[in-house]
């Protein structure tokens, strides 16, 4: 699934920021409880097979093979009318396109799965598709329906009485909050989430909800605040052995050393950021990681070692196929052209990367695009054309103007 849903390197100018930071923001991350299948007794062997074969190859990041083997057993539960399994193969796919940013599939096969389930009235089911929708939404900047679908997941789950999918819905519902500007609703979810998530006794998710309050707390510019709660946040990810939390938190910190000017703790975060990625031996996690070290650097002005870096990200996102993370770092390579003031190759940079962000549907990819483009042309000293392209990014989504957010 994808994550922070700043979309790695959005621009948002926010008072009382290091100006250098405004090509990398905090990464949050979700919660999101992979769908297992119905019970045994209700399918086959070979659909618990192909399920659980595909769920392996996509937690490893090998995107092909898990569509291979979900195929099959689409193909397989269609033709044992199997509606139970056919659900869970299309909220599988959901997951799948979600993460390769193809947002039109993944909001297809998602609410196909979610047909299926409503018909059932299983409610369980309810709450984690109403996530995922939510989630998907989210990350393709869409706040509004991001907040509908994510709210009615955290009703749901309280109508249920279960404890867990509520701190789960919550949590993601607070990361919603948080990009709307509603800081107090933000930090509410977040904190009630973080202590059913102690309750329970589930350590990666209270890892992921510190997380995630340090983000809040990062937006808000209690940086000190931050850098407690990523530390104890790094410290879960350690304990339980999750390398992707480990990089991501590791990264956070590294941007936040940077907001207090401590540049030699931030550069050596990032540094054990890229080394954790790497140890995952996911495509996705290495281009996250190498985008937002390449924009680390770059905001520093050292843009040959930026490029460096984000060759390594963008030769990991076509590996994979990840238009997404593609459409980021050729908007990257745009922000370096722009850093040496080479403005006809920074404008071909923008419009490539505006151009895939529209194939896939991804707002917050087409906002921030279409606002680099007017910063070309208004350092070009092409006022007229520059403010036209600001007025277009502003009116990317109905939002909108909920996201120009103030401290």
């Amino acid at each position: 699934m994808r994550f922070c849903q700043d979309g790695p390197f959005e621009i948002r100018k926010r008072p009382g920021r290091n100006i250098r930071l405004k090509w990398a923001v905090l990464v949050a991350a979700v919660i999101m409880v992979p769908l297992a299948g119905p019970a045994r007794g209700q399918s086959t062997a070979k659909l618990e097979r192909l399920l659980s074969q595909g769920m392996g190859f996509f937690q490893k990041g090998s995107y092909r093979q898990a569509i291979q083997q979900w195929s099959q057993g689409y193909q397989f539960s269609r033709k044992m009318g199997a509606r139970e399994w056919e659900r869970e193969f299309l909220a599988n796919f959901g997951l799948l396109y979600w993460e390769l940013g193809y947002y039109q599939n993944a909001i297809s096969y998602t609410n196909a799965a979610w047909k299926i389930i409503r018909m059932s009235g299983d409610r369980q089911k309810m709450v984690d598709i109403l996530t995922q929708m939510g989630l998907i939404y989210w990350d393709m900047g869409d706040y509004q329906k991001a907040a509908s679908s994510l709210g009615a997941a955290v009703k749901t789950a309280r109508e249920l009485n279960d404890k867990k999918k509520i701190g789960n819905a919550q949590a993601n519902y607070g990361l919603v909050h948080n990009d709307l500007g509603r800081y107090e609703e933000a930090l509410d979810n977040i904190e009630s989430a973080l202590k059913i998530s102690q309750e329970t006794g589930d350590q990666k998710a209270i890892g992921i909800n510190l997380n995630n309050l340090g983000v809040v707390y990062w937006e808000l510019g209690r940086f000190e605040a931050a850098v407690d709660a990523f530390g104890k946040a790094l410290k879960a990810s350690r304990d339980t052995g999750d390398r992707v939390g480990e990089s991501r938190v590791m990264r956070n910190l590294g941007l936040t050393y940077a907001s207090m000017g401590d540049y030699k703790k931030a550069a050596a975060h990032m540094k054990a950021a890229l080394d954790a990625a790497r140890m995952t031996g996911n495509n996705r996690i290495v281009s996250e990681v190498f985008n937002a070290t390449g924009s680390f650097y770059a905001g520093f002005g050292y843009y040959r070692n930026a490029v460096a870096y984000m060759r390594e990200a963008l030769r990991a996102s076509r590996e994979i196929g990840d238009k997404k993370g593609i459409s980021e770092a050729v908007a990257n390579f745009g922000r370096v052209s722009l850093g040496y003031k080479d403005y006809k190759r920074a404008l071909s940079y923008f419009n490539a990367a505006l151009k895939l962000a529209r194939e896939i549907g991804d707002l917050e990819g087409i906002r921030n695009n279409l606002f680099q483009i007017g910063v070309v042309y208004w350092n070009a000293d092409n006022r007229e054309r520059a403010l036209s392209y600001f007025t277009q990014a502003f009116a990317v989504g109905t939002d909108s103007a909920s996201k120009q957010k103030t401290r």
